[in-house]
Order: structure tokens, then C-alpha cells, then sequence
């Protein structure tokens, strides 16, 4: 997680606080929207709703600036890149997901998250895969477990 703020220029100081601080992530989820609300320590958090309708949006993000963010359902087949594909081996080509890209208007970092459930370990987890890059050439792969899911 500290590696994707890195590249998305996100200050040590916050970088470090968001990182070391248990995350809790309420998330509500139907046909048109996905939206996801973080809170840290018990801290009011910051939420982040996805249209998943295909269309880029603009947005100043409290933490991230400005940026352009495009959110669609997906399936794994419908994966064209191969670190994308790779972070899914062995799944369902049908799998459900939740693609959305983001991308800094002023600071020359993109980012694509993959969002998905699953059965990992015996157990029912949101997982969520995302691969960053900056325009430093710098680029970060990292995959995120939730630690309970209610459905």
C-alpha cells in the first residue's frame, strides 16, 4: 500500500499514517455504482463511489488532487493486459469484478484497481489488485485482503 501512495506522490508523514493504522472499509455495491468508504483508526473517512458506467470523470480526491477516474463491471476474461490477467490466475474466466482506472491530471501517475470476491483460505474476501505506474517509469503490482466480508 505505502508503494502505490509513493508513486501517486503522497507524502511520507501521510503515507506512513494511512499505512500503519488498522483500515476499516465499508463498501455498498449494485448494478450502477460501487463505492467504498475508508475510515482509519476510527477516523471519519474518505469515500470514493465508482460509476460503473464507462464514462471518465473529474474529481479532486482529498488526498490523491485532481484526477480523472473511469469505473466499469468487468468479468476476468475481459482482461487484456497480462499483469492484470496474472494477478487472477486460476480463476474463473466469468469472475465478476469491479475495473476502475485512475489517473492524476497533474502529477503523471495512472492506476488501474481490480476489485473483486472470492474464496481465499476457506474464507469469503474482498481482494483487491492494483498496478500503478508514474511518469518517473516507476511502477507497482500489490494486491490488497480484506480481512471480513458480510454479504
Amino acid at each position: 500500500m505505502e508503494e502505490l501512495l509513493h508513486i501517486q506522490n503522497v507524502g511520507w508523514v501521510v503515507r506512513k499514517a494511512v499505512t500503519s493504522a488498522p483500515v476499516a472499509l465499508t463498501i455498498t455495491h449494485d448494478k450502477s455504482s460501487f463505492n467504498s468508504v475508508a475510515a482509519v483508526a476510527g477516523m471519519p473517512g474518505s469515500e470514493n463511489t465508482r460509476r460503473l458506467d464507462g464514462m471518465s470523470t473529474k474529481e479532486q480526491h482529498p488526498i490523491l488532487g485532481l484526477i480523472n477516474k473511469r469505473a466499469e463491471n468487468s468479468v476476468l476474461a475481459d482482461m487484456t493486459e497480462d499483469h492484470l490477467k496474472d494477478a487472477w490466475r486460476g480463476l474463473d474466466p466469468s469472475t465478476k469484478l469491479v475495473l476502475t482506472s485512475y489517473e492524476s491530471v497533474n502529477d503523471g501517475w495512472k492506476m488501474i484497481e481490480i476489485v473483486t470476491v472470492q474464496e481465499l483460505d476457506g474464507q469469503v474476501r474482498l481482494i483487491m489488485y492494483c498496478f500503478g505506474k508514474n511518469d518517473k517509469g516507476e511502477v507497482v503490482c500489490g494486491r490488497i485482503v480484506y480481512d471480513r466480508v458480510d454479504i
